[in-house]
C-alpha cells in the first residue's frame, strides 16, 4: 500500500508522468502533513517537498512576469541633413588583411569620420558595417546644418585619404548628403524602439548619392 501511494505521489513531481497535467498544480498545495498522511516514507517525502517548493517558485515567477508593453518612442518630424560615408573597397581589404589588422583599420576609419562629424556638431547615428550615417540638425537644430554637413563630409573623405595604414594599403572614402523631412525615433517592434532611427526618403537619397560619388569625393 505504501509503495502504491509513493508511486502516485511521485507522479505529481515535475519531470515525471504528471508533467503538464492538472495534478501538478494541485501538488503545490500539498503540505508535509499531507504527504505523511499519504503514508510516504521519510525519503520520498523529502523529495516530494523539494519538488513542490520548486514548483511553487516556478508558478510564482510566471505569475509575476510583466506583460510586454508597446514602448513609446516620442517620434518627431524634423528637417535634417543626412550624411552617409562609406569606405571604398572594404570587401577587398577584408580579404587581404588579417582579421585583427582589419579590425584596427576599421576602428581608425570610424574614429576619423566620427571626429569630422562632431567637429561640425553633427551626430553619428549608426555604424553600418563600413558605412556611417550622421545627422545634422538633430538633436540640435542649426540654420546652417546643410553647410555643416558639406564641410564635415569634405573633411571626412580627406582625412580618411591621409590615414597611414600598414603594408602600403591606402584608404579612400566617399560620402553622400541629402536634406529633407524625416521622422526621428520610429518604432521598430512591439517592445523595442530605436530613438535615433529615421524614416523617409532622405536617408535613401544620401546612400544613393554616395554610391555614385567617386572615391575621395562627396555626392
Amino acid at each position: 500500500m505504501t509503495e502504491s501511494r509513493a508511486s502516485g505521489a511521485a507522479s505529481l513531481l515535475p519531470g515525471e508522468q504528471g508533467r503538464g497535467s492538472c495534478p501538478i498544480l494541485g501538488a503545490a498545495y500539498l503540505s508535509e502533513a499531507d504527504l505523511k498522511e499519504l503514508g510516504l516514507p521519510m525519503g520520498p517525502r523529502r523529495k516530494c517537498a523539494a519538488a513542490i517548493a520548486r514548483l511553487e517558485n516556478a508558478i510564482g515567477s510566471a505569475q509575476e512576469a510583466p506583460e510586454p508593453t508597446r514602448t513609446a518612442t516620442g517620434a518627431e518630424r524634423r528637417q535634417l541633413t543626412l550624411m552617409f560615408c562609406d569606405l571604398v573597397g572594404s570587401t577587398s581589404l577584408a580579404s587581404k588583411l588579417d582579421p585583427e589588422d582589419h579590425r584596427e583599420l576599421m576602428g581608425c576609419y570610424q574614429d576619423a569620420v566620427a571626429s569630422c562629424v562632431t567637429r561640425y556638431e553633427g551626430h553619428v547615428a549608426k555604424y553600418l558595417g563600413d558605412g556611417m550615417l550622421a545627422y545634422f540638425g538633430w538633436p540640435q537644430a542649426y540654420e546652417d546644418q546643410a553647410e555643416r554637413a558639406v564641410w564635415s563630409s569634405l573633411d571626412a573623405v580627406a582625412t580618411v585619404g591621409r590615414l597611414e595604414v600598414r603594408d602600403g594599403v591606402s584608404l579612400a572614402a566617399r560620402a553622400g548628403i541629402a536634406t529633407g523631412h524625416v521622422v526621428v525615433g520610429d518604432l521598430l517592434g512591439e517592445v523595442a524602439a530605436d530613438a535615433q532611427a529615421v524614416s523617409g526618403e532622405t536617408p535613401n537619397l544620401a546612400v544613393r548619392l554616395q554610391d555614385i560619388a567617386a572615391p575621395g569625393n562627396v555626392g
